[in-house]
């Protein structure tokens, strides 16, 4: 079926009948593709160089819509076609020759996506915004170029279908070709066996294991091992961005099929000894009432504030950083290159964080402050809330899943880039219960140490390619390079590969070997090496 997408001259995009608010929803959404483009990182740029609006390229200035063309908006977004799973392969394989059609209504796919980009980015007045349907559009135009199949099934999990294993077999042809020669459409087996097969043809043949980050004890299936994630229930929790705990290592273990067994190798970094849950039970809210949500979120952060202020006691003043950018899971605009202008600035953060630390508890907030600060509150919100802010007995500081306990242990494992939450059992093994955000190991800290001073790990945005790679960045020389500052010299035998794409990555082979055997896993990221600087490693069985 994805070869007959991948092929078609054209592809129609077909809504349904036309009706009197789609016509003010299409000639909406012609007007703003008409003005106004994006780029890459989503900058705007005018659609004709010699007619520019500056109001359009403006994106505090509101989009000119009045009542009636909002809510047909709503009322379009809301079709079936959007909610659909099967049309994510239709739309993404057609790319440039797909049109969309509302009843004798029409207009190119690729103007459709630039102008909700426009919503978006301009965006949606406040007694609209509580409608889904305008990001879950988004979802669907931003795909352009293929994301692993974690990035994929994460970012699809709102779409519909009607067996859970079309959640894997629905978005093959999203993820790069590599990884869906991985997986042959079985419908003889269950969805368990599915989503199990997935992470062991995965993690046995491209020594990837980041599908354990997407694993979620409360979500679990009682039949399924607690490394497989369950992908037929949403997880509601925010992802975690750019990480590297894993220092680019691969995965060293093996399954066992008679036990249903993951051996993983990694570090045991600490126990978790403290939580707080950052509770935020907004059901009873009405998503069209913006003060007392906004309210309702700076309560749940003043509590928060008041449990770590108990916690820390005399030194939560030294915390306040820490603690800001575990909150926001470091997702801040200054961690791109170019810095990227959907997220929050730091500096800008952290002084409102210390005004909410600094406020009288005691007096009401005024509504004119809670709508200055609402792009902190909803970061907030969206990132942290519903998590379990956790101590360890080494003092780190994180987020982890509502359902971590004391005692669970915080792990970087070989080919996992983000940190997990593991729990032991009486007989020795481990079961996942989901991954977390660390402050100080999500860099490779646990494998290499600390950055030298006066170096960040960044997201470089690459225009050829149109993604983002890890880089680092001298902060003294604004100089950028692929190579991480704390690299030890190579084992013997293994030498850098000279390729295309080695601005972006590095690719490492054995002096012997042909270059089709070279490898993105870096040779110096295992446990004898590591055990020579002083790391100790130990293996991890899964059930």
């Amino acid at each position: 079926m994805g070869d007959i997408y991948r092929c078609a001259t054209k592809v129609i995009v077909w809504l349904g009948p036309g009706t009197d608010d789609s016509l003010i929803a299409m000639q909406a959404l012609r007007l703003a593709a008409s003005h106004v483009r994006f780029d890459d990182v989503y900058r705007p740029l005018p659609k004709h160089e010699d007619n520019c609006d500056p109001d359009w390229l403006d994106m505090r200035k509101p989009l000119p819509y009045d009542h009636e063309t909002w809510t047909s908006l709503v009322s379009m977004l809301n079709r079936t076609w959007f909610s659909r799973l099967w049309i994510w392969q239709e739309i993404f394989l057609s790319r440039d020759h797909a049109v969309v059609t509302c009843g004798k209504d029409t207009m190119p796919w690729n103007d459709f996506r630039q102008s909700i980009f426009c919503l978006i980015e301009k965006g949606i007045p406040s007694k609209y915004e509580s409608h889904d349907c305008f990001l879950q559009a988004a979802d669907i135009c931003y795909l352009r170029n293929p994301l692993t199949i974690g990035r994929t099934l994460q970012r699809s999990q709102w779409a519909q279908c009607s067996d859970p294993r079309d959640r894997i077999f629905a978005v093959l042809h999203l993820i790069p070709e590599a990884e869906r020669r991985l997986v042959r459409p079985d419908y003889t087996k269950t969805p368990g066996e599915v989503y199990r097969d997935l992470v062991i043809h995965t993690s046995v043949t491209t020594r990837d294991l980041n599908l354990l980050s997407y694993c979620e004890i409360g979500d679990q299936d009682s039949s399924m091992p607690s490394w497989v994630p369950n992908w037929a229930v949403p997880c509601l929790y925010y992802a975690i961005l750019n990480a590297s705990a894993d220092a680019n290592s691969g995965w060293l273990g093996h399954y066992t099929s008679t036990q249903e067994t993951l051996v993983v190798t990694g570090h045991e970094v600490a126990k978790v000894t403290d939580s707080h849950d950052i509770l935020s039970d907004s059901s009873s809210i009405p998503k069209t009432n913006r003060y007392s949500r906004l309210k309702h979120y700076h309560d749940v952060m003043r509590s928060l504030i008041r449990g770590l202020r108990y916690r820390f006691d005399q030194n939560f003043d030294r915390q306040v950083e820490r603690i800001c950018r575990t909150i926001y899971q470091n997702t801040f605009a200054d961690e791109y290159e170019p810095p990227f202008h959907r997220h929050l600035d730091f500096k800008a953060t952290l002084e409102f964080f210390s005004r909410v630390i600094a406020q009288d508890e005691k007096k009401a907030v005024e509504k004119d402050y809670l709508e200055k600060a609402s792009k902190f509150l909803c970061a907030f919100h969206n990132i942290a809330c519903g998590k379990t802010f956790i101590v360890t007995d080494r003092d780190n500081i994180g987020l982890a899943p509502r359902s971590c306990e004391e005692g669970d242990i915080v792990a970087v494992i070989f080919g996992c880039e983000i940190p997990l939450l593991l729990r032991p059992t009486m007989e020795g093994t481990f079961r996942v219960v989901g991954a977390c955000w660390v402050e100080g190991i999500m860099t490779g800290e646990s494998f290499l140490g600390p950055l030298p001073e006066g170096w960040q790990c960044i997201a470089h945005h690459d225009e050829e390619k149109g993604g983002y790679y890890d880089h680092f960045k001298n902060l003294k020389t604004g100089r950028i390079q692929v190579r991480d500052p704390r690299s030890l010299p190579l084992p013997d035998g293994w030498i850098e590969v000279d390729h295309p794409g080695k601005h972006l990555y590095t690719l490492y082979q054995r002096e012997e070997e042909e270059p089709n055997k070279a490898t993105r896993f870096d040779p110096r990221i295992n446990p004898h090496y590591l055990r020579n600087t002083g790391v100790s490693t130990r293996e991890f069985a899964l059930v």
